[in-house]
């Protein structure tokens, strides 16, 4: 059986909030090689997007989509406990999130695939006042922070933070990363709202951080 066969029987796994056959193609997919951060980003983030299509659509009740997003995030708490990081690089990334299920479960992936490569993660949800943001990222000094979870009614709440953080913040500053959510449904959305880059999904922000890492060895060389 191959991966995309496996992705969609863990899909409509989820859909039916099924546990234990969830488990089952997760333990079997882990059998075709695929690493824990694959079964991340692949399998629970693309459920995870189709779930929030099949929302917007009408083509799941909000009880539904409560199930389908709760079974997905403790699907990604079990793989969570299987990652192995690799060695610390002393690099510290915030991400900001939604108070939403899937604003958090979505955050947290984006926090394990950079744990893996050595990245300092907390996660901060939302609801936090533009002044605190801007304290603690002073207090932690990360290299990036990446904004997951927005939708249109954050819009007007996410470019008035990155404008505060921007006017705020040390120097170099960080980094502000849009992630996935409205971004992906929208071109060019997280530029109008003053981010410095857009990544589609984990993989994505990953490959921007080690991008960050690279380019501040190079310039240091």
């Amino acid at each position: 059986m191959d991966e995309k066969v496996l992705y969609q029987k863990y899909g409509r796994a989820v859909l039916a909030a099924d546990r234990a056959k969830c488990r089952a193609v997760l333990r079997r997919a882990r059998g075709l090689n695929l690493s824990v951060a694959d079964l991340l980003g692949r399998f629970v983030w693309n459920t995870q997007r189709k779930i929030d299509i099949l929302f917007r659509k009408d083509q799941l009740t909000r009880l539904e989509e409560s199930l389908a997003t709760w079974t997905n995030r403790l699907e990604a708490d079990w793989l969570r406990t299987l990652l192995v990081p690799s060695g610390e690089t002393g690099q510290k990334a915030v991400l900001c999130c939604t108070t939403t299920e899937a604003g958090c479960l979505g955050a947290q992936i984006c926090s394990d695939l950079l744990g893996i490569n050595g990245w300092e993660t907390p996660v901060l949800g939302g609801g936090i006042a533009s002044d605190e943001i801007a304290a603690y990222l002073g207090r932690v000094r990360p290299k990036l922070v990446a904004l997951y979870g927005i939708g249109p009614k954050n819009l007007v709440y996410s470019k008035g933070l990155i404008h505060h953080l921007k006017q705020r913040l040390f120097r170099p500053r960080p980094r502000i990363v849009a992630v996935g959510g409205i971004f992906s449904r929208a071109s060019d959305l997280w530029d109008v709202i003053g981010a410095d880059a857009f990544a589609d999904d984990p993989h994505t922000l990953s490959s921007l951080a080690e991008n960050l890492i690279n380019h501040q060895l190079t310039a240091e060389c």
